[in-house]
């Protein structure tokens, strides 16, 4: 597990989307973009804690690193 990977706690009832957000502290994206081995050519940043990868990184992921949850958006 790389320094980005985070325990999550199961609470009843499932907690709203922004109540979820501010509970936690946002990590930079290059910290996990370092932890999953890619390049800043494989995403484009948008801030300190959003970025948009490049399509053909999905193969790179999906063959290189374990990836347990991946939000996409198109």
């Amino acid at each position: 597990m790389g320094k980005t990977t985070r325990k999550l706690e199961v609470v009843s009832p499932v907690p709203a989307d922004i109540d979820i957000a501010n509970s936690v502290e946002p990590l930079h994206i290059s910290d996990i973009a370092q932890d999953l081995n890619l390049s800043s050519q494989h995403y484009d940043l948008y801030g300190k804690y959003k970025a948009k990868i490049v399509y053909s990184t999905l193969e790179f992921l999906v063959h290189g690193v374990s990836v347990m949850y991946m939000i996409l958006d198109r």
